[in-house]
């Protein structure tokens, strides 16, 4: 080597080392390339025949070289061409030797190697050598993607210069097999009926390696509501894998009401599946769902209309709007007969035809569709028909029903009589029972025999009466009158018919010879003899009242002072529905927790069940509970509490009272404080949350958001002091500053607040009213009344006010 020149020596140390890869086992046709040297001194695909493979010969010594260089070769023999571009599948093995050759390419001998691969695409276990200087190795991929494979020299021969060989470009693929069909996009669309959906639904198959398949069949279905597929089936996959159709939906509305199904040709098991909502079209038709129903002229309807609006294919459609009724058969007139149409439904209420009159038809619009309804029947309005119908009475069941209790009401009865000729007793002679009676005996509980003014008369009114096309009507207890008198605050007498301020008969005996009678207007009751003349109404229940149960609170005062009366609590005896009971002469006692009971602790119920207890006083302070309790039913009880109110009145009267916190005016059930200890600025005393600092509403604040109405105004509150908002009084939270006009009436010009308050009322106090200028508030001076707008910044008294029960 040291005799040959430099050029020569050139000549043969920078040709790049061949590396020959074969395949052992794989399939014919395997590329190789041409070997070229590069400036790493490695080569790439040289074309070497040399088959079958040489014996190793001795270096040449004939115009030869010992210089030696690597090549890869096919594992196998009969062959000495190394491996250039080569295409494998996965999972298919490659069996590699390394051979040294000279520089004339004459075979020498196996040398020791070490193999690694040049892409890190592929894990490291792929590539298998025997040995840790292995001749030979295999390469096994088990994904895809391209690499070369690298053999290095490990020997100590100093003849061989050229130490690394790679082989050519090795691709390695995969038969593709659908594994995966994934949804793209299209799913979850919205559209009107019976037109396509504005995107197409996408679909994309996949092979085992995530790569997508091109030219492969999708099928798209139909598999839920009466949809179409807008194409040709099957759609092939484009190069990105994605298979595309358009559809339509049918004629059904809904959410989610239409389903499609993208399903591969090749592997039927791969789906993927679309939702679509199909939205009602334009309104094209309207109907009665809720035929009307009639029942009195002038009364609202049994049965109130509903209507809906629809689209051409019968789907409610999303209209909105106003629907109107009309009469189109018949001579009455509609009331009440608008309806708001929102997601194109109208419901009617109170809807009320003026007169009675069979085969009435009502016609429905929207103003450019129109439906009528069945026929019906109004009849005339009964005798006892409610003088006014609302949530509380209402004209139904042959009569004015009371809907809280379930009893109907007849009209007052035009003449008078004794109350035998009222009621109906069958244990009375000559007035036996009958099939109208529904088993019925007895609708009052008269003792045996009658000592004194005996029924003699084949006449019972109600017995029968036969008003509203009812027969089951019967005397009214005092108590079902007396409630029904009291009900809903403005007093049964304003629905009733006929009633007038005169003396009604009960059912309710007093005693042998008299029986119970009740004033409907005034609620006063009375007894009278049974022989003598008087009106009556009869009743009838829907509902029929059981046996009493319990007591009931029906009200109650929430606050007394130490050893003051004041309170007033009454209790009711009651059925298991919470319903009145004639329970009179039943004793109910009072007890408490706390402290001890002074004055009245029992009391009598009256003939509508009621006890009140409005005598007695407590020595304790303190929150007390006070339990009612009568022999046989279930007790209750009342909170009341009990304390020495900080501002008591100075001379309770008829109307103040020291009550609930304070000194209470009976009047306007308004309760006042005692006045603030130190003057201050208008901002301090009101609770506004709209002005800068102040406290935000909290749980005690109740629904309230601000304390007066007007606006603000006037200099900021840079203060976080809210005096009445703040103040907790006589056990109470709930104060607040009062008006100006809440101020004037205890002033009374001057004769007022002095003669009740134990405070020096003759100053200033600060109204939450502001004033005409708008930085100004009202104050009221309690000593004579007068009132004044004071900036709001200056200082003055101030008092405060809660509202009582």
């Amino acid at each position: 080597m040291n005799s040959k020149s430099p050029s020569l020596m050139n000549a043969f140390l920078w040709p790049l080392l061949a590396l020959a890869l074969a395949v052992s086992g794989c399939k014919p046709g395997v590329n190789v390339g041409d070997e070229t040297e590069s400036a790493s001194g490695q080569t790439s695909g040289e074309l070497v025949s040399l088959s079958p493979a040489p014996s190793p010969s001795p270096t040449p010594a004939l115009g030869g070289t010992s210089l030696k260089r690597v090549r890869i070769l096919p594992g196998g023999t009969g062959t000495a061409t190394p491996v250039g571009a080569t295409a494998l599948n996965v999972g298919q093995s490659l069996s590699l030797r390394g051979a040294l050759f000279d520089m004339s390419g004459n075979y020498l001998s196996d040398i020791d190697l070490a193999w690694s691969l040049g892409s890190a695409v592929f894990p490291a276990g792929n590539l298998s050598a025997s040995g840790s200087s292995s001749v030979s190795a295999t390469f096994t991929p088990s994904t895809i993607g391209t690499t070369v494979i690298q053999a290095f020299y490990t020997g100590s021969d100093p003849d061989v210069v050229f130490s690394a060989s790679s082989t050519g470009t090795i691709t390695v693929s995969s038969p593709q097999v659908a594994t995966s069909l994934q949804l793209v996009s299209g799913d979850a669309q919205s559209g009107t009926v019976n037109n396509n959906l504005a995107s197409e639904l996408k679909v994309k198959i996949l092979d085992a390696y995530g790569q997508p398949m091109q030219g492969t069949g999708v099928t798209f279905s139909v598999t839920q509501g009466n949809g179409a597929i807008v194409g040709t089936n099957p759609v092939l996959t484009d190069a990105s894998g994605i298979a595309s159709m358009l559809v339509k939906l049918g004629t059904v509305s809904g959410a989610n009401a239409h389903r499609y199904r993208a399903t591969s040709v090749a592997n039927g098991a791969l789906t993927a599946d679309f939702s679509a909502t199909a939205i009602a079209g334009a309104a094209a038709a309207i109907e009665f769902t809720t035929q009307p129903a009639g029942a009195f002229a002038l009364t609202p309807l049994t049965t109130q209309p509903v209507i809906r609006l629809l689209d051409a294919y019968g789907n409610v459609a999303s209209a909105s709007g106003t629907a109107t009724l009309t009469t189109q058969t018949g001579t009455g007139t509609v009331s009440n007969g608008t309806a708001t149409i929102s997601g194109g439904i109208a419901t009617f209420s109170n809807v009320s035809y003026s007169i009675a009159e069979a085969g009435v038809v009502l016609r429905v619009s929207d103003g450019s569709l129109y439906a009528s309804s069945a026929a019906f029947t109004v009849s005339s309005l009964p005798p006892g028909a409610c003088q006014r119908n609302d949530s509380f009475f209402t004209t139904a069941d042959g009569g004015c029903k009371d809907l809280a209790t379930g009893l109907v009401w007849s009209a007052e009865s035009a003449n008078v009589m004794q109350w035998h000729a009222v009621v109906w007793d069958a244990q009375t002679t000559g007035v036996p029972a009958d099939a109208d009676d529904a088993g019925r005996s007895n609708d009052y509980a008269e003792p045996e025999g009658c000592s004194y003014g005996c029924d003699g008369s084949a006449t019972n009114y109600c017995h029968s009466l036969g008003e509203g096309a009812k027969t089951d009507w019967r005397a009214a207890t005092v108590a079902e009158l007396d409630e029904v008198t009291t009900h809903s605050m403005a007093g049964g007498y304003a629905y009733l018919a006929g009633i007038t301020s005169e003396l009604l008969w009960s059912s309710s005996l007093f005693g042998s010879n008299d029986a119970y009678l009740i004033n409907m207007v005034s609620g006063a009751v009375q007894t009278q003899p049974k022989d003598w003349g008087f009106r009556t109404i009869c009743v009838r229940s829907t509902s029929p009242r059981t046996a009493p149960t319990k007591l009931t609170v029906v009200s109650g005062t929430s606050s007394i002072g130490i050893n003051t009366s004041g309170a007033s609590i009454t209790v009711r005896v009651n059925d298991a529905s919470d319903n009145s009971v004639n329970a009179g002469g039943r004793t109910v006692t009072l007890s408490t927790n706390v402290g001890a009971l002074s004055g009245t602790v029992t009391s009598t119920t009256d003939n509508t069940g009621k006890a009140t207890f409005n005598a007695f006083t407590l020595d304790t302070p303190g929150t007390a509970t006070l339990t009612f309790s009568t022999p046989g039913l279930s007790g209750t009880s009342h909170t009341l509490l009990v304390g020495a109110f900080p501002n008591t009145c100075k001379a309770p009267d008829s109307r103040y009272q020291t009550l609930e916190g304070g000194c209470k005016d009976t009047l306007t059930h308004k309760v006042w404080s005692r006045p603030a200890g130190a003057l201050m600025t208008w901002h301090q005393a009101v609770w506004d949350s709209a002005l800068a600092g102040n406290s935000p509403p909290d749980a005690g604040d109740g629904a309230r958001t601000d304390d007066y109405a007007s606006p603000h105004g006037g200099v900021p509150d840079s203060s976080t002091v809210n005096y009445c908002h703040e103040l907790s009084e006589g056990g109470y939270t709930d104060w607040r500053l009062p008006s100006a006009d809440e101020l004037q009436a205890i002033a009374n010009f001057g004769a007022g607040a002095a003669l009740q308050f134990p405070f020096d009322t003759n100053r200033a106090f600060w109204s939450a009213s502001t004033a005409g200028y708008a930085p100004e508030a009202a104050t009221v001076h309690l000593g004579t009344g007068a009132g004044a707008g004071i900036s709001k910044t200056y200082t003055n008294s101030v008092l405060c006010v809660r509202q009582g029960s």
